[in-house]
């Protein structure tokens, strides 16, 4: 891989990383969401599908963070 292909492997990574921030502040507020659910409610179908988005959420997270750091593995290679 040359130095033009890293470089541009570098910006997706940054790219990448403003979108997780994104995805991170969606998750947090659908959080925060959830723990303002009464009990009665976080335990019902609203409670339900919200837990289930946050998952879903914290999945894609998870899968970002695993593509920057594969990218930023490879922008450093020599």
């Amino acid at each position: 891989m040359n130095k033009a292909q890293r470089t541009t492997l570098a910006r997706v990574s940054a790219v990448l990383s403003t979108q997780l921030n994104l995805v991170q502040e969606v998750t947090a507020e659908e959080q925060e969401r959830f723990d303002n659910m009464s009990e009665t409610t976080q335990q019902g179908e609203k409670g339900d599908e919200c837990g289930e988005e946050i998952s879903t959420l914290e999945e894609i997270s998870s899968n970002i963070e695993g593509a920057i750091e594969e990218l930023d593995n490879l922008s450093q290679e020599n």
